[in-house]
């Protein structure tokens, strides 16, 4: 029988509870997504007062919807910077009980009637929603180039299955056809108990994977910024991540709207190609990432990327059919699994091991900060055609193609200094 070296099954007993926390941590905020907006609209709840406009609940609902994302960009980097300095496994129990208060404070909101307890439900979600940054933090601190591309993958599988499921398990959970007493109340209590099994999982099965050498402070945060962005040579590839995370928002974001209003088609199907570009992605990260890290240096993976996106958005928006558009997911997803995954790596790599919580913080608020723009720039650039969005995705590739070129002179300089 063929022996499993040792090394490999200590990397799968450190890496394999940071894959299901994500998940449990991912899925306990999104499986409350189908049940918020209802709630929220729903004039007997009271949330927004017995006598308010609908165009007051609109726009505190807008305020709702991007209180979370906002939180998320600035707690993020925050949480990733104490984890270099108190270990991993601590802030990711900030993170699980944060998710925990979050879902209590949805909770009390809607039975107490309380707009200020939901608002503050939504801060405090978003600023504790940085345990995908720790987790990749903790794929740094045990694995190096290749090899931390392929782990950084599995992490965002874990990220996609908990926003795929979520919904769908929000959905079914809040529908009493499939058991009488489920209702809109349901998975908030599920989340609830998820958040719950993770704080088993966590204290029973994590390691720490941060060995903290040297007792930093907490004053030099904007200091250690710098050194991330100008010392570590890393700056042009934060600005080509945002870039690419642009673009790849502009198209993933707008192909709702794009189904509905050019193919009129069920918001049941507008589900299911969300989900099927999601397993899409989850399989590309797992497989296509582990082949092309095998067979190529980081860095051949970037451009080639950029000009397959580019193309295949073009042929979408010229031939706008409902099968091209179910077609052209396919490579979307792949480029886009390759190019999160060695775009953080590479900057990972250039970072040291004190720091790799906040890089890894920084890149998930430059994430979150690309959907909150596209967001609204989505809605924005399809008022004259819902195509539009991806042609812009198509430009921002080409923009993200353009400047990965200052990476590499960046390094060339670094090494001639050298």
């Amino acid at each position: 029988m063929r022996q499993v070296p040792n090394n490999r099954i200590t990397s799968f007993k450190k890496l394999s509870p940071f894959f299901f926390i994500i998940i449990l941590d991912i899925l306990s905020i999104n499986v409350v997504s189908p049940i918020l907006a209802p709630l929220v609209n729903d004039p007997h709840t009271h949330v927004f007062g017995a006598h308010s406009s609908d165009v007051s609940r609109h726009v505190i609902y807008g305020l709702i919807q991007a209180l979370s994302p906002l939180c998320y960009m600035v707690g993020a980097p925050v949480l990733g910077y104490i984890s270099d300095r108190v270990g991993r496994r601590k802030v990711l129990f900030i993170c699980i009980f944060g998710s925990f208060l979050g879902l209590m404070s949805y909770v009390l909101s809607f039975k107490l009637g309380n707009l200020f307890i939901l608002l503050l439900g939504r801060i405090i979600v978003g600023f504790t929603s940085g345990s995908l940054a720790v987790a990749q933090s903790a794929i740094a601190d045990i694995s190096k180039g290749a090899t931390k591309a392929k782990n950084i993958g599995l992490i965002a599988v874990a990220m996609t299955i908990g926003l795929i499921a979520g919904p769908l398990l929000g959905g079914v959970l809040s529908d009493p056809s499939v058991v009488s007493w489920f209702n809109n109340s349901t998975p908030f209590y599920a989340g609830l108990i998820l958040s719950v099994l993770n704080v088993v999982i966590l204290f029973t099965l994590l390691q720490e994977t941060h060995q903290i050498k040297v007792q930093h402070s907490y004053q030099g945060l904007f200091r250690d910024f710098l050194h991330i962005v100008a010392k570590s040579h890393i700056q042009f590839i934060l600005l080509v991540f945002f870039v690419f995370e642009l673009g790849w928002s502009m198209y993933f974001q707008s192909l709702a709207l794009l189904l509905a209003q050019d193919f009129q088609v069920s918001n049941k199907t507008i589900g299911f190609f969300s989900s099927y570009v999601g397993l899409l992605l989850s399989f590309f990260l797992i497989v296509a990432v582990r082949w092309a890290v095998r067979r190529f240096s980081l860095t051949a993976i970037i451009m080639p990327s950029f000009i397959i996106g580019i193309i295949v958005l073009c042929i979408g928006f010229f031939v706008n059919t409902l099968w091209m558009q179910w077609l052209i997911a396919i490579p979307i997803a792949l480029i886009v699994a390759c190019c999160y995954t060695v775009l953080i790596t590479l900057g990972s790599d250039r970072v040291s091991s004190e720091l790799q919580g906040f890089y890894m913080g920084i890149t998930d608020g430059l994430l979150s900060l690309a959907f909150a723009i596209t967001a609204f720039l989505g809605g924005v650039v399809a008022i004259k055609s819902a195509v539009l969005p991806e042609l812009s995705a198509a430009g921002l590739f080409v923009i993200g193609l353009l400047l990965f070129p200052l990476i590499r002179s960046a390094e060339t300089s670094k090494g001639e200094r050298k």
